[in-house]
């Protein structure tokens, strides 16, 4: 490393070490803060993708060591392709950034929902979900509301409602429980919707974002109390 290297890395030193306090299941817990990693993501983004890739190199590895991050990718933790992780990481941050700030318009229903094409039940809740928080502003939301929306849709009628929302959080980790029987979004859903109809994306939004399934040995006695909570 020549002298002007050493000169710039003495201009800011490692921030001090925090202690973590986060759990395995807050993976699943959507953040007060979701979008300022988003938008840190973004601003990242935008300005390593004008450098030649020494330089990124460079600011990766200082980066790293002055916040004291492990070296590894989250692509080889997950044993999801690197090409893949790079291509979709920065579009899903600039896309939720936009949604953010307002300056992409909501799609009716049925066109948002042609434009995701979910393949399973599950899939289909979360892009209902999804639509729910972003296009019509609910951040908590119950099954009925997930209901009225898929009809609003044009979409085929759920059999079981509560229990493919039930299945929906434990199975899928798309949705989370919100208290009082309602429903909320969760950092995995919103990722992996946004990520539809790329299925290739959507499975880096699953990796970065992994879920432990619930057992479901209490699944019916779940599905029948929310239906309960919800009547």
């Amino acid at each position: 490393m020549n002298s002007s290297e050493d000169l710039s890395l003495e201009l800011a030193s490692p921030l001090p070490h925090r202690a973590e306090t986060s759990s395995p299941d807050d993976a699943d817990q959507p953040s007060g803060d979701r979008f300022d990693e988003l938008k840190a993501m973004g601003s990242a983004y935008e300005v390593l993708s004008h450098l030649d890739r020494e330089s990124v190199q460079r600011a990766y590895w200082w980066l790293g060591e002055a916040l004291r991050l492990s070296p590894e990718a989250p692509a080889q933790l997950t044993g999801v392709p690197a090409q893949a992780t790079s291509a979709a990481i920065p579009a899903t941050a600039t896309r939720l950034a936009a949604i953010d700030s307002g300056q992409e318009e909501a799609p009716l229903p049925r066109i948002f929902m042609s434009q995701k094409k979910p393949n399973t039940i599950q899939e289909k809740i979360a892009c209902l979900a999804y639509y729910l928080t972003y296009h019509r502003g609910m951040q908590h939301f119950k099954t009925a509301d997930i209901v009225a929306l898929n009809t609003e849709a044009a979409s085929a009628k759920f059999a079981n409602p509560s229990r493919d929302v039930a299945k929906t959080e434990d199975r899928c980790g798309y949705i989370v429980a919100a208290g009082n029987g309602m429903k909320q979004l969760t950092t995995r859903g919103e990722f992996f919707v946004l990520a539809l109809p790329d299925r290739e994306a959507a499975n880096v939004a699953l990796g970065e974002h992994p879920h432990r399934p619930k057992s479901p040995r209490n699944g019916t006695k779940r599905a029948s109390s929310q239906a309960k909570d919800e009547s």
